[in-house]
């Protein structure tokens, strides 16, 4: 299907099922569909509690730094306040320390800094 008949379609299932398109698309087609991020950041408040709880359950390295990249397009759509939502980054926290592969860990510790503010040096 069509880049742009994937975005319509997307938005018109249920947060649940955005979810598992998401993670499909990002670690089992090649390319990635990282694009789709966008579109679920648009559930905004009902997304963040869904993957909070995901995030909570997440086991594998490439999952967890998923979840994270769409909690970060989350706060840079402003859809919700991730940064403000103390619970939620204590948890992003204790679920990158669960991360084995460094490369993952460090990527998905720069998108936390990302959503804090804070910029890293070179």
């Amino acid at each position: 299907m069509p880049t742009k008949e994937q975005l319509l379609t997307f938005c018109s299932y249920r947060i649940e099922d955005q979810y598992s398109i998401f993670i499909c698309g990002n670690q089992i087609i090649h390319p990635p569909a990282m694009y789709l991020a966008g579109p679920f950041a648009s559930n905004g408040r009902a997304g963040v509690a869904f993957l909070k709880v995901k995030l909570s359950q997440a086991k594998g390295d490439l999952t967890i730094h998923n979840i994270i990249f769409l909690l970060r397009e989350i706060s840079i759509q402003e859809t919700y306040d991730v940064r403000g939502d103390n619970d939620l980054m204590r948890l992003m926290a204790n679920s990158i320390a669960r991360i084995k592969n460094e490369d993952w860990r460090r990527i998905s510790r720069e998108m936390v800094n990302q959503i804090k503010g804070v910029r890293e040096n070179p």
